[in-house]
Order: C-alpha cells, then sequence, then structure tokens
C-alpha cells in the first residue's frame, strides 16, 4: 500500500474511534439538533453522566469532531 494511503488512513483514525461509539453518535445528534451545548446540557438529554459525556466529548475534540468555545 502507497505510504500516502496510509498517511490518510492514519489521519482518519480519531474520527473513525470517534463514530464507533454510540453515545458519541447520540452527543452529534444532540448538537446537530440544538446546536451549542455544555457538558450539563448534554447531560439532561442523554443517559449518561456528566463525567462520561466529558469523557466522550475529549475524544470527540481531540478528533476534530467538535469544538470549544
Amino acid at each position: 500500500m502507497p505510504q500516502q494511503t496510509m498517511n490518510l488512513m492514519r489521519e482518519c483514525i480519531p474520527i473513525f474511534t470517534v463514530l464507533s461509539d454510540e453515545n458519541r453518535h447520540q452527543i452529534l445528534r444532540v448538537l446537530w439538533e440544538h446546536g451549542k451545548m455544555n457538558v450539563n446540557e448534554l447531560t439532561e438529554y442523554l443517559h449518561l453522566s456528566r463525567p462520561a459525556v466529558s469523557h466522550h466529548l475529549k475524544i470527540m475534540l481531540q478528533a476534530g469532531a467538535v469544538a470549544v468555545e
């Protein structure tokens, strides 16, 4: 496999990690539907604890799937 293809695949791993979890799908859906939200607001919509939501958001932030303001 060409090196360029391998590099592209490595760059995609973080977003694949985000998409591999149903809880992160739910977070993305809630953010899509409601726009900007903080952790406490997200927790109200999800059946997850605040620490769990924070954990998932950290992974999503590192992958570039969400942003912080």
